[in-house]
């Protein structure tokens, strides 16, 4: 393992971050009308994410995929507490 290659990555990482969250954003936003299952959303939004981002800037976000799920929550999270993901409640 290259550290100097991992820690480079790691500051593009955080110099990047507010682009990350904002692309984050879209993503959870444009899944989240496809009514598939949440993981299935989750994985798409990180699939494309790591790929946006290594065509675009040339960073792989590949070893951040647990930190990229955690936003994605707490994306989804304040989405969710806000009420802007409005959920149909299924009939009991």
């Amino acid at each position: 393992m290259d550290l100097w290659k991992l820690a480079s990555d790691f500051f593009k990482v955080v110099t990047n971050l507010p682009v990350i969250i904002g692309v984050i954003k879209a993503l959870v936003l444009s899944v989240e009308e496809t009514g598939v299952a949440g993981p299935d959303k989750k994985k798409a939004v990180i699939d494309a994410l790591v790929k946006t981002m290594k065509e675009a800037f040339g960073i792989d976000l590949s070893p951040y995929t647990g930190w990229i799920s955690w936003i994605i929550d707490g994306i989804v999270n304040i989405f969710n507490a806000t009420g802007y993901f409005q959920h149909e409640k299924k009939a009991a």
